[in-house]
């Protein structure tokens, strides 16, 4: 779920050059040039349509769906649960009914922060529904917490995205904050390779992990970069 989109579709290209056979469900039609199996339109609030793209005994869920701009996410709340909260319970759910052996959810380091808003509180309480899911019926996770991520194929709501079309568009970038923010970027393409690479071995089963950069680099030293650059 969510294969056509920013990370889902580097996490797609990584399963099929490991030969994985890929179904996606997006409500995006795929990039052009990436290989699948499968392509579903799909919408996450559209409920009586997901065991029509779970085939029973499926090895590997992976939910990439759902809403991913903070700011969208601050002003629309409703909306914001709908599809981080609700639309991940209706896959748990017929992962379930489909006997599914293992379930991969994209969480965000916003999850466990004051700052993540309305979009904070839906990854979190999605991952508490991941964890009862496992509890209760026996269903095998791996909730990954993503850290700052960037790419050829960021969307608008990307925060290296929006800093470089400002450079590019406006001549000008305008920054909230003191620029002492730390974050550790990693490149979408590198996360993705450590996203498949936790279905190679048990011990990533029913555990929380963190993927992101190894460098800490400060925000006013990243907007120095694209002075330099641009």
């Amino acid at each position: 779920f969510g294969g056509s989109g920013f990370l889902g579709s580097y996490v797609v290209e990584e399963l099929v050059e490991r030969g994985w056979v890929v179904r996606i469900a997006d409500i995006e039609a795929p990039p052009k040039g990436l290989l699948y199996e499968d392509y579903f339109p799909f919408d996450l609030t559209e409920n009586g349509s997901f065991e029509k793209v779970i085939p029973k005994n499926t090895d590997v869920v992976y939910n990439f769906a759902g809403m991913s701009d903070l700011e969208e996410a601050l002003n629309k709340p409703y909306l914001t649960m709908e599809l981080n909260v609700m639309g991940n319970i209706h896959i748990l759910e017929t992962c379930r009914k489909q006997k599914v052996k293992h379930f991969v959810y994209a969480s965000s380091a916003y999850a466990c922060s004051e700052a993540g808003s309305f979009y904070g509180i839906s990854k979190l309480t999605s991952e508490k529904i991941v964890e009862e899911y496992q509890k209760r019926y026996g269903l095998d996770y791996t909730i990954i917490r993503y850290g700052s991520l960037y790419g050829e194929r960021a969307a608008h709501c990307n925060g290296v995205y929006r800093l470089l079309r400002q450079a590019l568009e406006k001549g000008e970038i305008v920054h909230r904050g003191d620029g002492e923010e730390v974050r550790e970027y990693i490149h979408a393409k590198d996360a993705a390779k450590l996203s498949v690479d936790i279905l190679m071995s048990n011990e990533f089963k029913n555990r929380h992990m963190l993927i992101t950069g190894l460098e800490r680099l400060k925000q006013k030293d990243l907007l120095k970069m694209i002075q330099e650059m641009s």
